[in-house]
C-alpha cells in the first residue's frame, strides 16, 4: 500500500485534470489511452482509473527518476482526481521534489 509521500511524488496537479506518474518500463507514446489500477493510502484495493499518456520518462532519464508515465485522468470520471486532493490536503504549497517537477 502506497504513503502520502509516495502518492505526492507521484501525483501530477499542473496537467489539466489531474494526471498520475506510474513507474513503468513499458513502451508507451504520447497519447495512448490506458487503463491504471491505483491503489490510494487508506483505501484496502486499488480501483481501476481510466486515462491518456500525457508524459513520459524514459530509462536512464538522470537525477534518479524512475522510468515511467503520466497518465490524465479521464475527463468522464473526477473520482480519483478528487480522492489524490483528499489525501494530500495536507502537501498544499510544499516543494519537495516529485517523479516529474
Amino acid at each position: 500500500m502506497p504513503t502520502d509521500d509516495v502518492l505526492h511524488a507521484a501525483y501530477m496537479p499542473f496537467i489539466k485534470r489531474g494526471a498520475i506518474f506510474v513507474p513503468s518500463e513499458a513502451s508507451h507514446g504520447l497519447g495512448d489511452e490506458v487503463l491504471v489500477m491505483l491503489q490510494l493510502p487508506d483505501d484496502a484495493a486499488p480501483f481501476p482509473v481510466a486515462g491518456t499518456v500525457v508524459w513520459i520518462t524514459p530509462p536512464g532519464a538522470g537525477d534518479g527518476r524512475a522510468a515511467g508515465v503520466g497518465v490524465q485522468f479521464d475527463a468522464r470520471d473526477d473520482n480519483a482526481r478528487r480522492r489524490i486532493e483528499a489525501c494530500l490536503a495536507r502537501f498544499a504549497g510544499s516543494e519537495r521534489p516529485t517523479q516529474t517537477l
